[in-house]
């Protein structure tokens, strides 16, 4: 509700045929995307939601291969495949430049995430929140940037985009 989609890239359209059927029956065009990724990962979808206050960059479990491709900036980005040492490579975070990175991680025996891919996001200055520590709530408005976990909402102010949608929201659960 309320979020326009002006485009869906996909790189291999077989299992995504219903989403594709509703794009073209809303009429927004899809792009067959032009990287071929072999890789379960790297076939992850990935979304870029825009509001007038910010962008959030939904990465799915993407790893270097498909993070080479041509993603946009974004104010929050998702860490991709929660944090794996095969993620979070210096040219995404270089182009993308995020305010803030939401890690969707809980127990799991890979490792996730890895403390090099930490340390990429600490060298930049990017603020790192995640979901193994409660639910995280991310808020886009024209106060700023907002990120509310277990109970507690911290802001921190952006230069808004005056161009896009009222308002957005979004909220991410702990990945178990």
């Amino acid at each position: 509700r309320g979020l326009r989609v002006d485009q869906v890239w996909i790189g291999h359209p077989q299992g995504h045929e219903l989403l594709l059927e509703e794009a073209r029956r809303c009429g927004v065009p899809v792009v067959v995307h032009p990287s071929i990724h072999p890789g379960r990962n790297d076939g992850s979808l990935v979304l870029h939601a825009q509001s007038p206050w910010g962008s959030v960059l939904f990465t799915g479990d993407i790893e270097a291969a498909a993070e080479a491709d041509p993603h946009p900036a974004a104010t929050v980005l998702k860490v991709p495949h929660h944090g794996s040492r095969t993620s979070s490579s210096d040219a995404l975070l270089d182009r993308v430049q995020p305010v803030l990175a939401v890690l969707p991680v809980g127990p799991n025996y890979y490792g996730h995430p890895h403390d090099e891919v930490l340390d990429r996001y600490a060298r930049r200055g990017i603020d790192l929140v995640r979901t193994d520590e409660g639910t995280v709530t991310v808020r886009l408005d024209a106060h700023g940037l907002s990120v509310g976990q277990a109970g507690v909402w911290t802001r921190r102010a952006i230069t808004p985009n005056t161009t896009m949608a009222k308002t957005a929201s979004t909220r991410l659960i702990p990945w178990l």
